[in-house]
Parts: C-alpha cells; structure tokens; sequence
C-alpha cells in the first residue's frame, strides 16, 4: 500500500516539475545510507537487550527454586542487590536502544526531509525567478512533500523493525542450527506385548537383552565417558554399575537411551544395533528413573499417565501398586487426582522416587533403567524404594547405575567402572573375594551395608 501511494505521489509531483520531483527523491538513498550506515551500531544494541533479557529470565528461573536455600543463608540483601543490578543495567541498554532507534525512525528522517525540501524550495524560487516555474505550480508541489516523506519514514521504521527482528532471527537459527536426533529406522514391538499372565493371574514380563560390543564414546574434550566396554546383560537379568564419581556410570545410561551415540563399537537390543532403531521404538521399550526427578505441575494421575491421552484407571492403578505407591496415592483427600506442584515439591523424595517408577512401569518396559536413583534419600526411604524396585522388576532386564552400594547388593552381576573402563565384573561376593576397586568402595560404605566379611 505504502509502494502504490509513493508512486502515485511521485506521479503526480513529475506532471508538475520533473527537476524538482528528481531532487525531491534525493531524501531517500541519503537517508536508506545513513541508516545501512548505523546498522552494525543499532544491531550490537538489540544484542545487549537480547542478552540482558536473557540474564533477568535466567535469573528468575534460578531465584524462585532457589528461595529456600537464600533465606537458608541470610542471602535476601545479596539477592536484592543482584536484581536491583540487573534492573539498572537493563534500564540503561534499554534506553539507549530505545533512542537509538527513535533517531533512526524519527529524527534521521526528519532531519534528511527538512534538508531536501530547503533545497526543493530553494530550487523551486530560483525556477520560479526565471520563469519557469509558477507560484501556484511550487505551492502544490510542496503540498505533495508531506505524504512523500510519510511513506519515507514509515519504509525506515520498517527497516528498523526488520533490523530488531533479525538479531531474535538469529538466535532462532542457532537452535535450528543444533543437531537434530535422526529419524526413521527399525520398529519393534511395543513393549505392552511383552507382558505374560501366569494361570495364578500373575503379570510378568519378558526382559530385553542388551549387549556392548567395544563402545567407546567422549564428550569431545578428551573426556572420556566410555572406553572399550564390552558387557552383555541377559533378558529378565539384573545388573549394576558402580565406580568413584566421574567414572562414566551415567554415560551408559545415556548411551542404552540414544542420547548419544557411540563413537566406536556398537549396542544392541535384543540382537539389533541402536543405530538401526527407531529412537522412538528404542525409549518405547525402556522405563527410566534417574536421579533429577521431572514432574509437572499436575494431578498424579497424568503424571503416572505421561503422555498418554487415554485414561486407563487400571493400568494406571496397577503401575502404582508396583511402584509400592499405590496406599500412599488413596490415602490422599483427592487420591490420583492429587496435584503435586511444580517438579512434585509437595511429595517426599521417596514418594517422587517411587512415582517415577511408577511413570516408568506405566510404559510395561523390557528393560529397567535406574540411574542414581536412591542417592539422596536416608537408608529408611530408601529401603521402601528398593523394594519398590524389587517387585517392579517382575522379569524385566534391569540395568542400575548406584553410588550407594546397597542398591545394588541383590544383582545378578555388577560392573565396577572407573575412567570410563570396566575395572571389574562379578557377583557381589566375587568381588569383595578379589579385594579390588569393589571391595575398597565397599568397605569404604560398609558402616551402611549388612555385615560381610572384609
């Protein structure tokens, strides 16, 4: 619209004095220069606002999780003190964008019209002198200048505008920009198919097999996660991974889940490498349960649900009671339509432990992982989630990743690794016999174990 009334306006002025129309049009390279010429100085102000908008929404996500440690410490001032930083700093880019970009939306162009249409009348008395031009003809040319030099500020306003938009444009790229998990690939069975009743009316479910042939994987600055392991875990078999902190316990984890990919060597489930699978059919047949629990803000009943539309109240009640969840949920005023608040703070760390468990059984999985799981609950908590585990596992392959040795006292195997290799395998008592890295981690926990000789 604004091109079709530029046009027309400037057709109308050249009926009336072509020269004067050319020196007229002169307003616009000058004021599209100047403006290309302060680009690079208005985009650098967009970045700061971008980046200090960033700060306080950062800040924010931190500060209200975090209150109780602040008032914990007395660090209320300190707090205030950072905000009040923040509002400053944010005041001051703010204003100086703002300004910025009014000069370059308003006065630049202001500025640039005035000049040219001095030089338009000036030309115009000179014309009007030598008789070729008209009072009249001037007077309703100049009338024309207002709407010429509208349609100039409103194409600079935009550029502006675009200008703005392009520095969020750029942060939007950088996420495309991100690797993307790949898509496509082999489809197995759902893992619901897994499930077998006994004649007794018992549930049971038939484990996946899981092997590591050679993986090695690092994340890129000579941090190795994984080297060389080789291992496999039979169906319906339970298996831990212990090692000091930092040993490569989690990247296992995170490699059975295709989180990432190994840079040598392979996995497999149930004979089929990984990169085969469908990522989406490779978690269908996993239930995990890792230590940094994440719940919504929402009723128990979804949460367990997760993400299933459907609202099966059997299946749902039944990966409760194998969670050992299920009398805590109905001894609740709402029971499963209890919300449990954001992240599911108004629950103890075992009920949210055995909760997850309770999400992660709704998928009926083949393989069970627990990364971490008990690390941060007292011994009594964490006995009522163990026993949790225990009745969950039904048949299912279950992988544990443990700090506290006494989550992992009961599994068929344990890997002990350390720097990324496996340093041992065996039983429990195996590896207590051969007084290596096991026996010194256990030994080191005894106080919390059952009393075994060292």
């Amino acid at each position: 619209m604004s091109a079709i009334l530029l046009l027309g306006t400037l057709a109308a002025m050249t009926a009336l004095h072509w020269r004067l129309t050319l020196l007229t049009l002169i307003a616009f390279p000058l004021s599209l220069l100047l403006t290309r010429k302060t680009r690079n100085h208005s985009q650098r102000l967009d970045r700061d606002f971008s980046s200090i908008l960033e700060a306080g929404q950062s800040y924010l996500t931190e500060f209200f999780p975090g209150m109780r440690t602040i008032r914990a410490f007395n660090a209320e001032r300190h707090e205030e003190a950072r905000w009040q930083d923040w509002l400053v700093r944010h005041r001051s880019i703010r204003a100086k964008a703002m300004a910025f970009h009014e000069m370059i939306r308003i006065v630049l162009p202001e500025t640039v019209n005035y000049v040219a249409a001095g030089l338009v009348f000036g030309y115009g008395a000179l014309e009007i002198v030598q008789g070729r031009l008209t009072i009249g003809s001037l007077v309703a040319f100049a009338a024309y200048l207002p709407r010429a030099y509208a349609v100039l500020q409103s194409l600079l306003g935009t550029q502006v505008n675009l200008q703005e938009a392009r520095v969020n444009a750029e942060k939007v790229d950088a996420l495309f920009a991100l690797s993307r998990e790949p898509s496509g690939g082999r489809v197995l069975p759902p893992s619901g198919t897994s499930r077998v009743r006994s004649a007794a009316g018992a549930t049971s479910y038939a484990g996946a097999a899981l092997a590591f042939n050679n993986v090695s994987f690092d994340y890129g600055r000579g941090d190795f996660g994984a080297r060389d392991l080789t291992f496999r875990v039979e169906p319906g078999e339970f298996v831990g991974i212990v090692g000091p902190s930092g040993a490569g316990k989690s990247t296992i984890i995170d490699l059975i889940m295709g989180f990432y990919a190994p840079q040598s060597g392979s996995i497999a489930l149930d004979g089929i490498d990984l990169q085969e699978l469908s990522l989406t059919s490779l978690r269908d047949q996993i239930g995990l349960v890792s230590q940094d629990l994440f719940f919504w803000n929402d009723s128990i009943r979804r949460n367990i649900n997760y993400p299933r539309a459907e609202d099966d109240s059997g299946a749902i009640s039944e990966a409760a009671r194998a969670a050992q969840i299920d009398e805590f949920i109905t001894s609740l005023p709402l029971e499963y339509r209890t919300v449990i608040g954001e992240r599911g703070l108004t629950l103890s760390g075992g009920e949210r432990q055995r909760l997850a468990i309770a999400r992660a059984l709704r998928k009926h999985p083949k393989l069970l992982l627990l990364d971490e799981a008990t690390s941060a609950l007292d011994a009594l908590t964490e006995l009522k989630v163990r026993d949790a585990f225990e009745k969950a596992r039904a048949g299912r392959t279950a992988v544990v990743v443990a700090h506290r040795l006494s989550t992992i006292l009961n599994a068929d195997r344990i890997l002990v690794i350390d720097q990324g290799r496996i340093v041992e395998i065996g039983s429990r008592d195996e590896l207590l016999t051969r007084r290596g890295l096991f026996h010194d981690l256990y030994k080191a926990q005894s106080f919390d174990l059952p009393a075994i000789a060292l």
